[in-house]
Order: C-alpha cells, then sequence, then structure tokens
C-alpha cells in the first residue's frame, strides 16, 4: 500500500518516518520530493579497469566530487552522483520508491529506480544521467520524488548495509 499525504505528514510528526531538514512543502499528494544537496560527484572516463574483486575503488580515477555553494552546472550525457540534502531514517515496515520528479525527466534526465530499504537511515546519493544539453540546477531544488510503500510486516532484517548513517555524498563502496 503507497502513502498519502495525510499519512506521511502523521509518521512524520510521530517522529516515526524521519526526514531532516523537513518541510510540510515537499509532500505531495502521494510521497516526497527530495531535495538536492550541496555534495555531488561526476563520473571520470578511465582506461584504468576497476577490478570489484580486488575491493577497492581509488575515487580521484573515476570520480570527480565537488560541493556546490548555490548553482550545480550540469554538462550534457555526464552520469552524476547527487546526493539528497533530506536525511532519512525509514522505519523497519516502510520502503521508499525513488524516481525523478517527471519535469527533470522531460528536460532529459535519467536514473535507475532505486529502492530505500526499511531501516535505512542516511542521506541518500542517486546516479543520474544527464540530458543533452547543459543546464543549470539549485542546491535545495526539488529534484527526486519518493512515494512510500507500506510492507505487510515489519522486517526481519533491517538495512544495515555500508551506507547506513552516511550524511553527505557516498562514493561506491566494495
Amino acid at each position: 500500500m503507497f502513502l498519502s499525504d495525510l499519512e506521511i505528514k502523521r509518521l512524520v510528526e510521530q517522529r516515526v518516518l524521519r526526514i531532516e531538514p523537513y518541510s510540510d512543502e515537499i509532500v505531495s499528494s502521494n510521497g516526497i520530493d527530495l531535495r538536492l544537496g550541496p555534495e555531488y560527484a561526476v563520473l571520470l572516463h578511465s582506461k584504468e579497469v576497476l577490478d570489484t574483486r580486488k575491493g577497492e575503488i581509488k575515487p580521484d580515477l573515476y570520480f570527480d566530487r565537488r560541493v556546490a555553494s548555490e548553482i550545480i552546472e550540469v554538462s550534457p550525457n555526464t552520469i552524476y552522483l547527487f546526493s539528497t540534502l533530506e536525511y532519512l531514517e525509514m522505519p523497519r515496515n516502510l520502503i521508499g520508491l525513488l524516481g525523478l520528479r517527471s519535469t527533470y525527466a522531460r528536460l532529459g534526465f535519467t536514473m535507475p529506480l532505486t529502492v530505500v530499504d526499511a531501516g535505512f537511515c542516511g542521506t541518500l546519493t542517486i546516479q543520474v544521467r544527464s540530458g543533452p544539453f547543459p543546464i543549470r540546477l539549485k542546491v535545495g531544488e526539488r529534484f527526486f520524488h519518493m512515494v512510500v510503500a507500506k510492507l505487510s510486516s515489519e522486517v526481519e532484517r533491517e538495512y544495515v548495509g555500508k551506507y547506513w548513517g552516511v550524511r553527505g555524498l557516498a562514493l561506491p563502496r566494495l
């Protein structure tokens, strides 16, 4: 079952679902609009093979990590990792399904469907591909949309993975 705005606001008010910073304006009729955080990274072209079996990533070879004060300049046809402004704490009986707000999809941005697991807490880092022309985005702009779904019961094993509790941008961890 997907939650309505009234149920989302009730859960936030009761501190069952935590969103920081929170504002009523980010809650839409069927979900939560998450805003762009100031930290992001550009995926770089590299000829050096990244061997996932070794469990090590040399960040400087594959990522250009950046912090924007107000504006993020997006180049065409480029892969980015964007962080959300919001820090979330999901209870053990809710998950989030995250996509782009439709305006940004219409501007050519694409991203894979991202699941926010039950029990997850932290800032989200999301992979996004830009469209065919340069765009300026504002830090704090509502960019992602997350629908919240109630599970049939609490999970037995909540999320405690390598991105649990992270604040800000999280580069891949092998």
